[in-house]
């Protein structure tokens, strides 16, 4: 099953409010009073056909040779690949998602065109969270970096075109310097030799979240207005900025899918009521200024606060008046201006479930590790991406600790939170909770 395009874009409700819900229905009435806000439209028909562009309609033909990815079995001695086989590989050795709806096997945001392989968004933008597959997430297990060395290994063999090599670029599983190759790229485009290439490990926020914001990315710095920028990966895919520009119209209704994208409902465990309106509570005493009033009626906003609550800080110190100057003098900036902060935009918590682990850089495993920082742990791997893997009770993932990364079974599942770019500390905020609160504010983070 795929969470997708199942519904139309909820609009802003009134908010019953002031009353605690009594049973299963009048929590579900209570729920529904909730609503959504958003500060953006998109049309219905744009919106449609950017979902089928995300899903792979063709593009043109930038992407890789398929003989370079069927030379990845010279690795290993398992000779030249067949299609499927290079799918597997994809899948099972680098973290891609499968796609049960595809004939094939190809993995999700992967697609054959001609005799070459092109990646897409949902590459990076899918994940499969309790046993489903939820679209608009950040993807939890690709390894790029990995792939990137062992493609680059065989270049000369699959005459594969490598733009860069992809050492340190992913730090953890799904977590990767996705803006430093962003600037890396778009360098070579346009010198610019006082540019940060580094800017830390980050996982991209959610997509059903855009249109709750008028500021977008981790920091901030981009408007949500903006269509160009979210293509700037597509260098790294093989693309020209030429073919990149031609795929604007695309862009528009990939950006009207991204508007009106369904955000995923929770349905692991029955709220309580009684729990559900001790949470509701908290959170506007506790969370409400920067995460936003999601209830209320009129009272119901979205501030787009940056904060800085003492999270690993690469990120943002990176993007600086420069990098900001540079994106605004491109294509890229042109539809919608950057500006420079000092900090990370608090995020909306609809669908927050759906998104572990957490933390710009997914450095936390759990909603119950988030509100207690004492909880967190140093090195760990989630278990898996079965239903069985996620943690019902704690909200988020299953895992495993490890004194050190090569202690695990395979090293390069691990999160380990003492590296640069993938620290687990700051945001205390809940630290001052009693357990009893914790579980209570979750059972409202579920419903969200």
């Amino acid at each position: 099953m795929t969470r997708w395009m199942a519904a139309p874009l909820l609009t802003a409700l009134g908010c019953a409010g002031g009353t605690e819900p009594t049973s299963a229905d009048d929590l579900q009435a209570r729920m529904d009073d909730i609503g959504l806000l958003s500060h953006f439209e998109a049309d219905a028909d744009s919106a449609a056909a950017g979902e089928a562009w995300l899903w792979g309609e063709t593009t043109g033909t930038w992407g890789f040779p398929m003989a370079g990815f069927q030379a990845l079995g010279l690795l290993d001695g398992a000779g030249v690949l067949s299609v499927v086989d290079v799918y597997d590989r994809l899948k099972d050795q680098y973290g891609f998602l499968r796609n049960p709806a595809d004939p094939l096997g190809a993995p999700v945001g992967v697609r054959p065109v001609d005799s070459r392989l092109q990646f897409t968004c949902l590459s990076c933008h899918a994940d499969r969270v309790a046993g489903e597959v939820v679209i608009g997430g950040s993807s939890g297990s690709v390894d790029w970096e990995a792939l990137g060395t062992d493609l680059a290994v065989l270049a000369n063999i699959g005459n594969i075109e490598v733009p860069l090599a992809l050492e340190g670029f992913t730090g953890a599983p799904g977590t990767h310097d996705a803006w430093g190759l962003g600037y890396q790229l778009a360098k070579q485009q346009v010198p610019a030799p006082d540019i940060n290439e580094d800017f830390g490990y980050q996982q991209s926020p959610a997509w059903w979240s855009r249109r709750f914001k008028h500021r977008l990315y981790l920091d901030g710095s981009g408007s949500t207005a903006s269509k160009r920028t979210m293509a700037a990966m597509y260098l790294g895919y093989g693309a020209s900025l030429e073919q990149i520009q031609a795929m604007e119209p695309d862009l528009d209704d990939a950006w009207a899918a991204m508007i009106r994208m369904p955000i995923p409902q929770w349905t692991l465990s029955t709220l309580d009521p009684e729990l559900w309106a001790q949470g509701e509570a908290l959170f506007a005493s506790t969370c409400a200024q920067c995460h936003g009033h999601y209830s209320g009626g009129a009272d119901r906003t979205f501030p787009d606060r940056v904060v800085d609550v003492g999270t690993d800080p690469i990120r943002h110190e990176q993007m600086r008046a420069e990098e900001v100057d540079f994106i605004n003098a491109s294509w890229f900036g042109e539809d919608a201006p950057f500006e420079p902060t000092e900090g990370y935009l608090a995020p909306v918590l609809h669908g927050v479930w759906a998104t572990a682990p957490y933390f710009h850089n997914g450095s936390v495993p759990t909603l119950w590790a988030v509100l207690d920082s004492s909880t967190r742990p140093e090195v760990w791997a989630r278990t898996g991406h079965r239903e069985a893997d996620y943690d019902v009770e704690h909200v988020g993932l299953r895992y495993d600790t490890y004194d050190e990364p090569g202690d695990a079974p395979d090293a390069t599942r691990v999160y380990d939170t003492r590296v640069p770019g993938l620290s687990a500390a700051g945001h205390t905020v809940g630290d001052a909770l009693s357990d009893g609160e914790r579980t209570a504010l979750i059972e409202y983070l579920k419903s969200l």
